[in-house]
């Protein structure tokens, strides 16, 4: 990209926590950041300071008792406004004394003040709706449990259960792979989907079946947490079982690698080695 300021203006875009740079309209960006060093430190730098607001806003600590006093606030203007509607109105009897203009004049006049009573009703409650609806997302923003930091052992359990339970039993879940869509990718996969991780966001996972039956996965992912993971050639995360597992940074994102085969990690990576 030869504009520095549109190549700013969509890494500025790209949401934290979110595989943006995988959509069409981030091509541009996507092609500076494979071939471009200093961009690609800009756009990890832009990830890291997201992270931190991110991570500030979390950390502020709820002065004691706030909660309390601000539902109760909202219960208060509830209550006011429940017991600010008025009775609904009757219509008042006629005499039958009165007829002609006069007994149809009031009679237009009780019409129009019953209607405009039935139209504030609906006004009221909408409004009380709102109130109760802005209580539920207070009280929710305050006790909402805040997400731990995303370990390397968080990674590699998850990873390997992706691998033998979700990636392999939801068949339906798969798409055939279409180049056109992850130009990026330097190997060509046989279908890839969408999950959703336990770190808040959601990654691809790319299927690189190998001939001898076994299997490669590429799980990448943007997530908000800090995780220190060298860019080459891939750090090794630990654990028990067939699968290894590797992880890694690349155009500001989190790689994962599992696989059931003992070198095909190590080959996958050989075109991304430092030399």
């Amino acid at each position: 990209m030869n504009d520095p300021l549109r190549l700013q203006e969509q890494l500025d875009a790209c949401r934290p926590s979110h595989d943006d740079l995988a959509l069409p309209e981030f091509s541009e960006a996507r092609e500076a950041l494979r071939g471009d060093g200093e961009a690609s430190r800009r756009f990890a730098a832009l990830r890291r300071m997201d992270r931190r607001i991110a991570e500030s806003f979390r950390e502020v600590p709820v002065p004691p008792a706030l909660e309390c006093r601000m539902l109760g606030a909202v219960e208060s203007f509830v209550a006011g406004r429940l017991d600010a509607d008025p009775p609904q109105l009757e219509r008042p009897a006629v005499d039958p004394a009165v007829s002609g203009p006069a007994r149809t004049s009031d009679a237009r006049t009780s019409d129009a003040r019953t209607s405009d009573a039935r139209r504030a009703l609906p006004r009221r409650r909408w409004v009380l709706a709102a109130a109760t609806a802005a209580g539920l997302l207070l009280a929710g923003s305050l006790f909402w449990p805040r997400p731990r930091p995303v370990t390397l052992a968080d990674l590699s359990e998850w990873s390997r259960d992706a691998a033998e339970h979700s990636v392999l039993l939801e068949a339906d879940a798969w798409k055939a792979y279409d180049p056109s869509r992850f130009p990026e990718l330097r190997w060509s996969p046989a279908r890839w989907r969408t999950m959703e991780t336990p770190f808040g966001s959601t990654c691809h996972v790319f299927d690189f079946a190998l001939r001898d039956g076994n299997h490669l996965f590429l799980m990448r992912m943007a997530i908000d947490n800090e995780v220190d993971l060298p860019s080459v050639p891939y750090q090794g995360l630990g654990g028990t079982g067939p699968w290894k597992v590797g992880a890694w940074h690349e155009d500001g994102m989190l790689h994962v690698a599992v696989t059931n085969h003992p070198t095909a990690l190590d080959a996958f990576r050989m075109p991304y080695r430092a030399t």
